[in-house]
């Protein structure tokens, strides 16, 4: 166990006089207490009197309440408001001010309702009348608190009607009473400033009092420069577990200039110093000062998300958090039925989705002899209750709660560990104090009952109960009063120490800098942060700061507090773990090559259908084709505020389809007037975006879809002036499907056109919204082998192949023939081909099209695997890295 954090020896002889001593916060009460009870346990004590030790704030309010419950007095108001009630109350309040007054709209009314309550308890606390002429009139002059003062004169009116008392109040009320209050003795610890409204209170409800502040001085100031927060983190935890391995009992005590953010790394790289990521994983020797918020415990954040899967909207991370969840009775969430759903899911492509189409999905998911998908029936019965129509009391919210969580199974099948258990205690305290809604804000919608028990477990931390530990991590503020042999301040570079000063939007500046009220100037900052310092100064004999030079790519420079410190200089900590790497490094590895998966056989070959994209894969790397058709491994499509590539291409298909269908040639469109054409292609856009899926074009909405409809309309009449420069032709098929067998693998394919010339050659036409090039076509691997395949698929051997590029201002036809059967088709094979390639005429080149095509289904058939990408920079854009070799070897070489 680590020596005593905190001197207990000065505070005896004043709690022995009747002194309640009181704490800057929490944290430095319950260490006082426990070293006062480990004091009387080692003095032979079998019992004592309870210290009586208490944070300031806490004081103040069990004062309060003792002189409503003591006193035969008319003490008003009674009701004594919690800080997030508080806010609650002037959301209600600036809501409706805001409805009668919408020519100044907010965009975060919650904001707004935290920076005014935060102003009005700091009027009070400094004792500004804002009564007063003189204040009212400061207040005019800006805008912004020219309407906080309206918002606060309608908050007194609501808070009075209703009786209510925030913690300001509460001490004004003490103040008009105290000489009818019985007094007592304080010790105050470790404070600094005080606002003039608690010293005053102190002054009159005290009969004595005495300040205690750190007497000692630090033997030892130094600081330390790192490259950045990574490495600052890391020499942090390799310094404190080594400090705790040479010395077991030295108190070591890690101050995080930024806890919200660095809490969960330091927590990490501690663990892996004291070899607790494994089975020793609860032995760790580390306090920390806060845990999580009570709404990012998984046990409450998926109880929360099962919620609100009760109301309109949702997204694709929330349900696969749900599918995830240890904590929800889903038991199906594992198989192929919910990798069924969740491909559904994904081809929406859109990250914010209606619980309606997720439900429908859902539930329209089944298994083999239409067994049902759980999380269809749960969320059927959930829109079978109907609760969004209904208005409650927060109490009565509870019931409906509880309910739904039941539909779920939460807390699920399997146990609890101790973390987890007393999570959940937190939990139903929460909902306990969530029925002291129903006085504030009456009735009110499930939205905003599940918006409220968010922001409820928001402010709740879920601290695990730790004993004593030799290391404490802890904030700025968590650190007053306690005593350390060695203590590390993090992140002290001249942005955080001191901070920039933030004074409120909704107090005069002019007033807040003349009363030094906190954050109001860069002077009040400069005082607050020198004496955090200076209290770590008195409290510690050794003291280590450091910063990193540069943060987010902008130089960073020492704070000025530091002008007492010497720099001092520490070796490059390892970025790789010392242990891992020594392993890595002395590793016998052993590399097997291996290139072919089994062969196809006749069983999977009848279930396996497959396109031109089979071979395409195959050409581009054989791995790619393994994965993707016979292991059937994909990343899912992602989500996109537009149409994808692949939605867009789709659309324009099915615009030139719908066409092609109502012109069916040369002579057709030649003779169409400009305003028949654009009627014409009007129509065919209109009838292919009503054919597109209805949940997406919902999504994606009616301002969307007419940006997209000129785009198309503009698109397609340069693509048509490319069609009309052509001689003769007749639209034979348009979208026309057929099969082809290479030797034992059979490809479904469909052409999108063929035309008919004037000498009755056929010519194959394939749109293409990206940049095309008939060098693609060539090689033992066509790198775009779809134009080939389909020649060798057509019924007789066509004149020509082309790629219709429909790109604006780029459109044209890229292709091969026998003849020119359209501008960009060329003709001269034998100045185009490869030299590796033997054809000289086209007919000559589509045998050779024709080998290689069956050369690579061949290749599939018999298993080629290999990781061997046509082109290395394709493997940055690939989805199969994590089963990729190829990926694997380029990373260990970087």
């Amino acid at each position: 166990m680590p020596d005593s954090l905190f001197d207990i020896e000065p505070l005896i002889p004043l709690v022995e006089n009747g002194c309640t001593v009181l704490t800057p916060n929490w944290r430095l009460s319950r260490r006082i207490k426990a070293e006062w009870d480990q004091a009387q346990n080692a003095a032979g004590h079998r019992a004592w009197e309870s210290l009586q030790v208490m944070p300031l704030a806490q004081w103040f309010k069990l004062q309060w309440q003792d002189a409503l419950r003591d006193l035969d007095l008319d003490i008003e108001p009674t009701f004594a408001l919690e800080p997030l009630q508080l806010v609650e109350l002037w959301e209600v309040v600036i809501s409706r001010d805001q409805h009668e007054n919408s020519n100044s709209p907010l965009l975060r009314i919650s904001a707004a309702a935290a920076q005014a309550a935060e102003a009005r308890e700091t009027l009070l606390c400094w004792q500004v009348d804002w009564n007063q002429r003189s204040v009212r009139q400061q207040f005019s002059l800006d805008p912004d608190c020219g309407t906080f003062l309206r918002w606060l004169e309608r908050f007194e009116i609501a808070r009075k009607q209703k009786n209510l008392a925030t913690p300001a109040d509460e001490i004004r009320s003490l103040l008009s009473y105290a000489k009818s209050i019985s007094k007592r003795p304080l010790a105050l610890v470790s404070f600094g400033e005080l606002p003039p409204l608690h010293r005053l209170a102190i002054e009159a409800l005290a009969s004595d009092i005495h300040w205690l502040t750190p007497t000692g001085s630090t033997r030892h100031r130094q600081y330390s420069i790192f490259t950045g927060k990574r490495e600052q983190l890391q020499t942090v935890s390799h310094w404190a577990a080594n400090l705790n391995r040479e010395n077991p009992t030295a108190r070591i005590g890690i101050v995080l200039s930024d806890m919200a953010n660095d809490r969960v790394a330091i927590e990490y790289l501690l663990r892996r110093e004291f070899d607790c990521l494994g089975q020793s994983y609860t032995s760790l020797p580390v306090n920390f000062s806060t845990g999580i918020t009570l709404e990012k415990a998984p046990l409450v954040r998926d109880a929360l998300d099962a919620l609100s899967m009760a109301g309109e909207t949702t997204s694709v991370q929330t349900v696969k958090q749900l599918l995830r969840s240890r904590f929800l009775n889903l038991p199906d969430k594992d198989t192929p039925l919910a990798f069924r759903f969740m491909e559904r899911l994904y081809a929406l492509r859109s990250d914010q989705l209606d619980v309606a189409e997720v439900r429908f999905l859902a539930k329209d998911t089944q298994g083999a002899e239409g067994a049902a998908f759980t999380l269809g029936s749960v969320l059927m019965a959930i829109f079978e209750a109907r609760i969004l129509r209904q208005i409650n009391r927060p109490s009565a919210w509870l019931v409906h709660f509880r309910e739904l969580l039941e539909l779920w199974g939460w807390p699920g099948p399997g146990p609890l560990d101790s973390m987890e258990y007393q999570q959940l205690e937190r939990w139903w305290r929460t909902l306990d104090e969530f029925r002291h809604y129903d006085k504030l804000l009456g009735h009110i919608p499930f939205d905003r009952a599940l918006a409220l028990l968010k922001r409820c477990c928001s402010k709740q931390m879920s601290q695990p109960e730790t004993a004593d530990a030799a290391v404490q991590v802890l904030g700025p503020l968590e650190a007053l009063g306690l005593e350390f042999d060695h203590l590390w301040i993090t992140d002290m570079d001249a942005t955080h120490w001191p901070a920039a000063a933030m004074p409120n939007p909704f107090i005069p500046l002019a007033l807040q800098t003349r009363l030094d009220m906190p954050h109001a100037s860069a002077q009040r900052e400069w005082s607050y942060a020198e004496h955090l310092i200076q209290q770590y100064i008195g409290s510690c004999d050794h003291l280590y700061a450091s910063y990193c030079h540069q943060v987010d790519d902008v130089p960073e420079l020492p704070s000025p507090l530091l002008h007492s410190f010497r720099e001092h200089r520490l070796a490059a900590t390892p970025i790789l773990y010392e242990p891992w790497l020594t392993q890595w490094e002395s590793a016998e590895r052993l590399y097997l090559t291996d290139r072919f998966a089994p062969p196809v056989t006749d069983e999977e070959l009848s279930t396996m259908r497959g396109g031109s994209a089979l071979i395409e894969d195959q050409a581009q790397c054989p791995f790619r084709a393994f994965a993707r058709h016979r292991l059937h491994l994909d990343e899912p499509p992602a989500a996109s505020l537009t149409l994808s590539p692949e939605e867009r291409g789709s659309l324009l298909h099915n615009v030139l389809y719908i066409f092609w269908g109502h012109v069916d040639g040369h002579r057709s469109l030649s003779a169409l007037r400009a305003q028949e054409q654009a009627t014409l292609l009007e129509q065919a856009i209109d009838e292919a975006i009503r054919s597109f899926s209805g949940t997406r074009k919902r999504l994606l909405g009616p301002t969307y879809w007419q940006l997209e409809k000129r785009r198309l309309a503009d698109l397609l009449s340069q693509w048509l002036m490319v069609e009309r420069a052509r001689k003769g032709f007749t639209v034979e098929c348009r979208e026309w499907k057929t099969e082809l067998t290479l030797d034992r693998l059979s490809l479904d394919l469909k052409i999108d056109r063929i035309d008919r010339l004037p000498n009755g050659e056929r010519f194959i036409i394939d749109y293409k919204s990206s940049v095309s090039r008939v060098q693609e076509w060539f090689g033992d691997r066509p790198a775009k082998p779809q134009l080939p395949l389909y020649s060798a698929a057509a019924p007789a051997q066509v004149a020509a192949l082309a790629f219709g590029q429909v790109r604006p201002r780029d459109c044209k036809f890229v292709g091969l023939g026998d003849t020119e059967a359209a501008p960009g088709v060329k003709t001269n094979i034998d100045h185009i081909t490869r030299d590796d390639m033997a054809a000289s005429d086209w007919a000559g080149l589509n045998r050779e099209w024709h080998g290689a095509l069956e050369k690579l289904a061949v290749e599939f058939l018999q298993g080629y695997a290999v990781t061997d990408p046509q082109e290395s920079g394709r493997c940055k854009w690939c989805s199969l890295h994590p089963l990729c070799q190829q990926a694997s070897d380029n990373e260990r070489r970087a």
